[in-house]
């Protein structure tokens, strides 16, 4: 079965869900043409490695913030479908189609006969300007009610997608790496701050726990700002580049838990129910301290400790220290349901019923039609 991923966003950026989907897909049997970021009036591209992985690019007329004009957004919808046309030109039934793109509300006209799912990983009408935010609302709209079935990464974000169409689940992201106990008997009295390393973290917490003696280790891709800069000068702060946590064994035997301080007064952020290395740091052992967010997963107090204030984080910290190899039951447990076994189960079962109601429908089954 070939998976046909239609994304903003180019193969070589850091991992998304996007990405963990197509490798978990292609570890499992199946091939994946990845849609990267589309180039104004490019042509089609197309490149293999024989891994299973195609990648392909097509040209764009408008950026998408201009499509809260009606006309730009005909416009932008009549070229991209075409281009689209043309780089599958081939696309037989038993492709699966995968969206990602909010704005992709078009999608049945050009597959009719092919399962269409929509995986919503972002609020994406939140993050646009105010002018564009009623038109991207719209559009999302549209986009979910063209396909067959949207998989939404969090509770505010289904929610959300179930105002416009009643076919919607969950899809959370997963551990790729197994649970392994850490060893007992170590000294643990630092956090790790694993990710990007943005605005969108909680500043005052972040302070708040290194003005309180905690030693932050963090990795990830650093977004410049006067903030972030001044947080990982801070004396208590080690910035150690970016790496993946399997190479970080000495770090992570000093580490009692992972810090997740996010800003939950951003539209964005206010979203997440368990962002995507959530359980990746799980399956190392290290707890979460992480920000009361209104829609944050369910989970024991220990494996995820919900903190709203700085003495929240600081009380967390002491506690997860105190706890480490207490909790370490709680968290292989709370991991069971949450690898890539279980998801690739969910996501096929999505395809095969989406295939079951087109044979039945004659048809794509959507409510909203774009005109």
């Amino acid at each position: 079965m070939r998976f046909i991923f239609l994304t903003k966003t180019e193969w070589s950026e850091p991992p998304r869900i996007r990405h963990q989907l197509a490798e978990l897909l292609i570890s499992e049997g199946h091939s994946v043409a990845f849609v990267q970021k589309s180039k104004f009036l490019a042509s089609n591209e197309w490149s293999s490695d024989g891994s299973g992985l195609s990648l392909a690019r097509h040209g764009h007329l408008l950026h998408h913030q201009f499509k809260f004009l009606s006309p730009a957004r005909w416009l932008d919808k009549v070229f991209i479908k075409q281009k689209i046309r043309s780089l599958f030109a081939a696309t037989n039934h038993d492709d699966v189609i995968v969206n990602f793109n909010y704005d992709y509300y078009f999608l049945s006209s050009i597959f009719p006969k092919n399962p269409i799912i929509h995986i919503v990983n972002d609020d994406f009408p939140a993050a646009a300007t105010r002018l564009n935010r009623r038109s991207a609302t719209r559009l999302q709209a549209l986009t979910a009610a063209d396909a067959c079935h949207s998989l939404c990464v969090s509770y505010p974000l289904a929610d959300k997608i179930r105002m416009w169409t009643s076919d919607c689940s969950l899809f959370f992201p997963w551990a790729r790496h197994r649970y392994s106990r850490p060893k007992s008997g170590q000294a643990r009295a630092e956090a790790l701050y694993w990710g990007y390393i943005n605005e969108r973290l909680d500043f005052d917490a972040v302070t708040g726990l290194l003005d309180a003696g905690t030693t932050i280790n963090f990795f990830g891709h650093v977004s410049p700002s006067p903030r972030v800069s001044a947080l990982l000068g801070h004396p208590n702060s080690v910035y150690h580049g970016i790496s993946t946590l399997e190479n970080i064994p000495e770090v992570l035997s000093r580490c009692c838990c992972a810090v997740l301080p996010l800003d939950a007064t951003n539209p964005v952020v206010s979203c997440i129910t368990i962002n995507n290395r959530s359980f990746e740091l799980l399956s190392f052992g290290l707890p979460l301290l992480y920000t009361k967010l209104p829609g944050l997963i369910e989970a024991p107090e220990h494996v995820i400790y919900r903190c709203e204030t700085v003495a929240d984080f600081v009380a967390a910290f002491a506690n997860a220290r105190e706890n480490f190899n207490q909790v370490q039951d709680d968290i292989k447990t709370f991991l069971e349901e949450h690898y890539s076994e279980a998801r690739y189960r969910q996501f096929i079962r999505v395809v095969e019923a989406c295939k079951e109601k087109l044979m039945i429908a004659g048809g794509v089954p959507g409510a909203i039609r774009a005109s």
